[in-house]
């Protein structure tokens, strides 16, 4: 491309970044497991069959406070050639915010995009931990392929992992999660660097069963920072930070 460097990252921005989340969904083509751009509709209703009573509130069948990606928003662009394959990658890559359905969506994305292109990444949200055994079998590899990752500036887990106190998810999340917070400790040079990155959803507040009348007035927003503080703590604790 005869064009100034100038002009190329105007429409590398134009055409691979996206204002909002960019929903990505486990696909299979020609016996092999791949990744697909998921629509607003398809990944709300992956949350509805995912749904479980600990996964917080009932996700309804459109929700219009989510924003739908321009029709600008392009990816193809990077197959065209091996210059542009190389020069729009960081761009794709390290300017937008993933939004992977489970941990299958999770392990297909890091092994499809490669190492090289994880460690561009800079925001990585997961909309849910898993509602097979065989999928949240894929949490530690997921995670092991996005040791890779050691840029990240956040990691949304919007999802409930564990139904239970903090200190339990974060074991649970350990369990699975432990390459990629050594690796994101051995590039920053402090054990428990990752510890500040893991952002905890709404949905690992416990909510009252249907019909039960509940004596507890703390808001959602201190249930969650409560819960936060002893995720955080048991983290720093299980690393030896």
């Amino acid at each position: 491309m005869s064009l100034p460097s100038e002009v190329k990252n105007m429409i590398y921005n134009y055409a691979l970044t996206s204002e909002c989340e960019i929903p990505l969904v486990s696909r299979s083509k020609g016996y092999r497991h791949t990744i697909g751009l998921g629509d607003t509709d398809s990944f709300q209703s992956f949350r509805r069959r995912a749904y479980h009573a600990w996964d917080g509130a009932y996700i309804p069948r459109r929700d219009a406070t989510i924003p739908i990606i321009r029709p600008s928003f392009a990816p193809t662009i990077i197959a065209l050639n091996r210059e542009i394959h190389a020069q729009a990658q960081p761009i794709l890559y390290g300017a937008n915010a993933f939004a992977l359905e489970d941990p299958k969506a999770l392990l297909a994305f890091c092994a499809n995009i490669g190492p090289k292109n994880c460690a561009y990444l800079q925001e990585v949200s997961l909309k849910h931990w898993g509602n097979t055994v065989v999928r949240r079998a894929m949490c530690h590899p997921a995670f092991a392929m996005l040791a890779s990752a050691v840029n990240l500036k956040c990691l949304n887990l919007d999802c409930c992992i564990y139904w239970g106190a903090g200190s339990g998810t974060a074991r649970q999340f350990f369990r699975d999660g432990h390459n990629w917070l050594e690796a994101v400790g051995t590039k920053e040079g402090r054990r428990d660097a990752a510890v500040d990155l893991i952002q905890l959803g709404m949905q690992h507040i416990a909510r009252p069963r249907v019909g039960v009348m509940s004596t507890d007035h703390t808001t959602d927003e201190e249930k969650l920072e409560k819960m936060t503080d002893a995720f955080q703590a048991e983290l720093r604790r299980l690393l030896k930070a």
